[in-house]
């Protein structure tokens, strides 16, 4: 009878200590977990009218159930949300005509459809922010506020908090009215400012070379179109080196790869992930993936991350692709361009370290 009290207490007191381990644990180890995505252009008006006839709703059904659990789930929004009457002005007539210069105008009312999927937070600084003029901008900004997502422009800052910890997040890309990519210190004092002041601070950056032979990423100046597009390794490890957290790429509109430096994850560019109608999404143009990615609070170290692997069907509608397409070309981007890294993508697409 008392062998039988005694291993009752032994049992309880085992079980107290592993109730004790998880509560330190979770104080310890608080996280924060990011689901990030590529370009995001569900429709527009202009160069052509290429508009979802449910108002997005085969999106909502396609996407909505990868999108919950995250604490800040965010994407680029490439173009400018518009109302009837607001008239594209960035091309001039000629190099419209010529299919050498796009407007991206989406009606507002598609906008909903981001919100249903699960997106908290929309980035707009791109080279198509303002293809309908300050007016466009301003409209977008307003109705992405309303429908309850934060709204990140040219030169913007948002916040999130999680627990005690604050979260800014910072634009760039390679318009010069934006934080510059090619301006290098000119970075690296943003990110220092903030994160010296107490914030885990993560990037979002639309740059690189655009189209299909932009896949590999140098640690070279990059050129497109007369433009330049920044050193992208230069810019991302710069930054990491300042205090930031984690990086998300997006612009060439194609997959990059991804490497772990100094404890931070760097992912190259996500790709085209919903562009509906205007954009090229033949081929590798057409793959994606989700990047669902767990950090540190307190130091913003990489601690755990997945790909979801997306696949684009005419004329840009994205769902989960089961041939793990995108996985498989980031595994090979990583081989190819950081040959020396310590990050493995698994078959399933889990990130290892």
């Amino acid at each position: 009878m008392q062998e039988a009290s005694e291993e009752k207490e032994v049992r309880s007191m085992r079980l107290k200590i592993i109730a004790l381990i998880i509560l330190i644990s979770g104080i310890v180890y608080p996280q924060i977990r990011i689901k990030a995505v590529g370009d995001i252009m569900p429709g527009s008006i202009t160069p052509k009218r290429v508009i979802p006839l449910d108002s997005g709703k085969v999106f909502v059904d396609s996407l909505a159930r990868f999108f919950t659990g995250a604490d800040i789930t965010m994407g680029n929004l490439e173009g400018a949300l518009i109302e009837p009457g607001m008239k594209a002005n960035k091309c001039s007539d000629t190099s419209r005509a010529l299919g050498r210069c796009y407007e991206f105008g989406i009606p507002s009312y598609v906008a909903k459809s981001l919100k249903r999927i699960g997106f908290n937070l929309l980035s707009n600084d791109n080279n198509h922010y303002k293809d309908y003029s300050s007016e466009g901008v301003r409209n977008t900004e307003k109705v992405v506020t309303q429908l309850g997502m934060k709204y990140l422009g040219v030169k913007g800052v948002t916040f999130f908090t999680k627990g005690t910890s604050k979260i800014a997040i910072l634009p760039f890309s390679t318009n010069k009215e934006s934080n510059y990519i090619p301006d290098y210190d000119g970075g690296k004092k943003l990110v220092k400012a903030y994160s010296d002041s107490g914030y885990i601070v993560i990037i979002t950056f639309h740059g690189g070379r655009e189209g299909k032979s932009a896949q590999n990423v140098r640690n070279e100046e990059e050129i497109f179109l007369g433009e330049k597009r920044g050193n992208m390794i230069k810019f991302a490890r710069g930054l990491v080196d300042a205090g930031a957290s984690l990086i998300v790429g997006h612009g060439p509109h194609v997959l990059r790869g991804m490497e772990l430096y100094k404890g931070k994850l760097i992912a190259y560019s996500l790709g085209n992930f919903l562009t509906y109608g205007n954009v090229n999404i033949q081929g590798v143009s057409g793959i994606s993936v989700m990047l669902d990615v767990t950090i540190d609070e307190k130091n913003g170290d990489f601690v755990k991350g997945e790909l979801v692997p997306f696949r684009q069907k005419s004329p840009g509608i994205a769902y989960y692709d089961k041939s793990r397409e995108g996985i498989k070309v980031i595994q090979k981007l990583i081989r190819e361009d950081f040959p020396n890294g310590k990050l493995v993508i698994t078959e399933e697409g889990k990130i290892i370290r």
